[in-house]
C-alpha cells in the first residue's frame, strides 16, 4: 500500500558582525529542481517507485509525482517549501493527501512520509530515498 514522499524545518544561517553595518547574509539552501526518481517502502513493507518533477522559486517547491505500485496514489501534485537542506511538503490528487519530510545531501533526497488523508491508506507511513 501505500505511496511517496515528499515538509517544514525551519533553519536559518545568517553573518551576524558586531557592530557591522552589513545585514546578514542570504540563507544558505539547496535547490531541489528537477527530476527526481525514489524507491518508497511503507511500514508494512511494501516497496513501490515513483518519480517527481520539481520546481523550487525561492524556498517553495511545487511539481507533479507518478508512483507505481501503490493503491492510493498514482499521480498528483507536489507542493512544500525548502528551508536549509530540508525539504518539506505534501504529495495531493482529489482528496488523497500525503505530507513528507527529506533531508537533501547532493543529489540524494531521504525522508519520511505519512498518509494524513487517503482512503484505505490513511495513516500508512513509511520512509523514501529518492536520487536525481
Amino acid at each position: 500500500m501505500r505511496h511517496v514522499f515528499l515538509g517544514c524545518v525551519a533553519a536559518l544561517l545568517g553573518a551576524c558582525g558586531g557592530n557591522s553595518s552589513t545585514p546578514p547574509g542570504p540563507s544558505a539552501g539547496v535547490d531541489v529542481s528537477g527530476a527526481w526518481n525514489a524507491t518508497w517502502t511503507s511500514a508494512s513493507g511494501q516497496v513501490g517507485h515513483g518519480s517527481m518533477q520539481l520546481l523550487q522559486n525561492g524556498s517553495s517547491v511545487s511539481g507533479t509525482t507518478l508512483v507505481q505500485n501503490s493503491p492510493c496514489l498514482a499521480n498528483g501534485d507536489v507542493s512544500g517549501s525548502v528551508a536549509g537542506d530540508q525539504l518539506s511538503g505534501a504529495m495531493t490528487a482529489g482528496g488523497t493527501s500525503i505530507t513528507f519530510d527529506s533531508t537533501i545531501d547532493g543529489s540524494q533526497m531521504s525522508g519520511t512520509y505519512d498518509a494524513v488523508s487517503a482512503g484505505a491508506c490513511t495513516g500508512d507511513t513509511g520512509t523514501f530515498v529518492a536520487t536525481r
